[in-house]
């Protein structure tokens, strides 16, 4: 069993709950307290490549509110190379500790919530077209060493580093209700290879031989409010009533893409609510080693790209050069003409870096409204053209709600 540490910071203090928990019409100042708590791996203190470490949150009678947003994994890390004082980064185009992550599961007894692979992939979308540089170089710098080059004296070096857990079951709208839960939720984090987390920039052929995970720690912040008021709540419940909280949701999948060719690639989704689509390629090659290749953003010769959902084109126009396809990017991840919120790429290198392509979906970006996407049973995601062999990753996020019941039984409808 995991043990839960608390670092109890505001016993007996006044503060505001925050909207996000509380119904409309109950909306007001009340007694809580603010717990900062870290829990440990219920399998192992220790990881190495392709590996996975578990960690169990606690929940039912006292267990109060996860506090959205506040999730970060915490780490050292100690990685070997080929030659002594070699020098490395962490790779994909944030270059940061966030691509050590190859997919986070989350779950809830044996209901599983949300299941994010390729998340270092997801994870480089959002940064490199979703902050900006100065966050990559400060704050990102600070946490998850992005952008920084790190030497391996004696051929290892070991750093400490924590990565924000961006799960959407996991960052909601609402807190999550712990102590309403009958099972408590895991949270799986699988560990990528060697070769798709680091990149050796030494040259001549010099690599990242391994990686190893040690003292590993999740933090999250509790709000524990007043028994009367779970209780009010409960008592709700016994109505026949539901605790239901929105999540945006990730899905991704990956194919194979040879030279000169096009791909079509189906799937089947039946989602109520699809948000946006997004995909982007890294070069086969540079996936195979460690060895002084960046695995970024390749546009590697794509032509058109054509997304269609349940038959219908969406894109009625063709996307064949670099401004259509960053307008509709920016269209869908939500940032078109906002300045506050930048790429850290530029016109140079978007094609070689960060070339990703989007669709947005949703019909308002207000946070008033919930599942704002489309329905959807079937895709088909047509990317022509390739200068060379690579993979190709396609991400869907989508709407979907937690519901909770008088039990503490969780599903999810999407």
């Amino acid at each position: 069993m995991s043990m839960l540490h608390y670092q109890d910071d505001s016993v007996n203090t006044t503060t505001s709950i925050p909207s996000s928990i509380i119904p409309e019409s109950d909306r007001d100042l009340m007694q809580c307290r603010t717990s900062k708590v870290y829990i440990q791996p219920i399998n192992s203190n220790t990881a190495s490549p392709s590996g996975s470490l578990s960690f169990q949150m606690q929940s039912g009678s006292g267990q109060g509110w996860l506090q959205p947003g506040t999730l970060a994994f915490q780490f050292s890390c100690t990685v070997t190379t080929s030659g002594a004082s070699d020098t490395f980064q962490f790779a994909n185009v944030n270059e940061s500790a966030s691509s050590l992550i190859k997919r986070i599961t989350v779950s809830i007894g044996s209901q599983q919530i949300e299941s994010c692979d390729n998340y270092n992939v997801v994870n480089g979308i959002a940064c490199c077209h979703a902050t900006s540089a100065e966050y990559q170089n400060n704050d990102q710098s600070i946490m998850e060493g992005a952008a920084a080059t790190f030497t391996a004296a004696s051929n290892t070096y070991t750093g400490v580093f924590m990565v924000p857990l961006n799960v959407g079951s996991l960052n909601t709208e609402k807190a999550l209700p712990l102590w309403l839960m009958a099972s408590n939720p895991l949270i799986q984090v699988d560990f990528n290879s060697v070769n798709a987390a680091l990149n050796n920039n030494t040259g001549a052929g010099a690599t990242c031989t391994n990686f190893s995970i040690t003292n590993p720690k999740l933090f999250y912040t509790v709000l524990h409010t007043d028994s009367e008021y779970n209780e009010g709540i409960r008592a709700r419940l016994m109505t026949g009533d539901y605790f239901t909280i929105p999540m945006t949701q990730v899905m991704t999948q990956s194919v194979a893409h040879a030279v000169g060719t096009t791909v079509n690639f189906n799937t089947g989704l039946n989602l109520s609510s699809l948000d946006a689509v997004f995909t982007a390629s890294i070069l086969d090659a540079e996936l195979a080693t460690s060895a002084a290749t960046a695995k970024l953003f390749d546009k590697n010769g794509r032509t058109n790209v054509i997304l269609y959902l349940d038959g219908e084109r969406v894109n009625t126009y063709d996307i064949t050069d670099d401004t259509l396809s960053y307008y509709s990017l920016q269209e869908a991840i939500g940032n078109y003409q906002d300045s506050s919120v930048t790429s850290f790429v530029n016109r140079a290198s978007y094609p070689t870096d960060g070339y990703v392509n989007g669709w947005n979906l949703r019909r308002t970006f207000s946070e008033k409204f919930s599942k704002t996407g489309v329905p959807v049973s079937q895709s088909r995601l047509e990317i022509q053209g390739a200068s060379a062999a690579a993979t190709d990753y396609i991400v869907w996020i989508y709407s979907s709600t937690l519901v909770i019941d008088v039990v503490g039984a969780v599903s999810v409808k999407k």
